[in-house]
């Protein structure tokens, strides 16, 4: 009788891979945050360039989509009033101080402003040869507006006389994104294309810019935090944070996101908001 040369393996028990469990938040910021609900409001006609805000009340807030900007109620979320006195894509809606006058870019380069209550346009500043995405006006200021463009160049401009106060250099690529200082109504940011944010004082003639620190990405959107003392930006996957007072030392970077970065939301100069490209974020902060 033939022997069973058969060999017999031996097997050791294996201990399965298994993903960590998902650790939901539960600090008082995290369910302050998940207790507000969605509320659909009426769709337009064209994707929305820029929301802003009214920083008097009752807080209504204006959205730019195709040629038109629309004003939202803050109370019913309905449309009050439209204003459709552009010739191309409407971009960078910006409400005044007193919320009483809306400025806006466009895509043909040309900035206007509006009376909110009668929807008037009451100025037209033409100086921009290509597309202007920002425009902003300061915090307190009424009297002035500065708004920069896909021509590189950032101007800041007397709103009464329509008069350009002075003109902005040094960026080498589109200028999408800017903000006022919370200190001073002097100082403002932009960033751009090029990588680069720049903080600017209009007091200096000579046009330069005080500061230039490299995100290392086009820059989707850029913001002082409130003390006026930090600025925060967003750019490619990564969310950063300068000390401005320091002289442009990164105090931190974020860089846990998915895809890119689109937009920040200083509301009312206290709460930071930003959205992304993207359901959801990989991480909260």
């Amino acid at each position: 009788m033939a022997e069973d040369h058969r060999i017999v393996a031996k097997t050791f028990p294996v201990k399965p891979k298994l993903k960590p469990t998902s650790n939901k938040s539960t600090s008082p910021e995290s369910k302050y945050w998940k207790s507000f609900k969605p509320h659909p409001i009426q769709t337009l006609i064209a994707s929305i360039t820029s929301l802003s805000i009214s920083p008097a009340p009752p807080h209504d807030f204006a959205a730019a989509h195709s040629a038109t900007v629309t004003i939202f109620s803050s109370q019913t979320l309905e449309p009050k009033s439209t204003i459709s006195s552009f010739d191309d894509t409407a971009t960078s809606a910006s409400f005044r101080s007193d919320g009483r006058l809306l400025a806006a870019g466009s895509h043909s380069g040309i900035v206007q402003v509006f009376d909110v209550k009668s929807r008037t346009p009451l100025r037209h500043l033409r100086r921009h040869s290509r597309p202007v995405h920002l425009v902003r006006y300061p915090r307190i200021d009424k009297l002035h507006l500065f708004f920069g463009g896909d021509d590189a160049v950032v101007r800041f401009w007397d709103v009464a006389s329509e008069a350009e106060i002075v003109e902005l250099t040094g960026h080498k690529d589109y200028v999408r994104s800017g903000d006022c200082s919370p200190a001073s109504d002097d100082l403002f940011v932009t960033g751009s294309y090029d990588h680069t944010i720049r903080l600017w004082d209009v007091r200096v003639s000579s046009g330069g810019s005080m500061m230039e620190v490299n995100h290392e990405k086009p820059v989707e959107d850029v913001i002082f935090l409130p003390s006026g003392g930090l600025i925060e930006t967003a750019g490619g996957d990564s969310v950063k944070i300068w000390d401005v007072i320091g002289g442009g030392k990164l105090l931190y970077s974020m860089e846990s996101h998915k895809k890119i970065m689109i937009k920040f939301y200083n509301f009312f100069y206290s709460h930071l908001m930003f959205f992304i490209k993207e359901k959801n974020m990989n991480q909260d902060f």
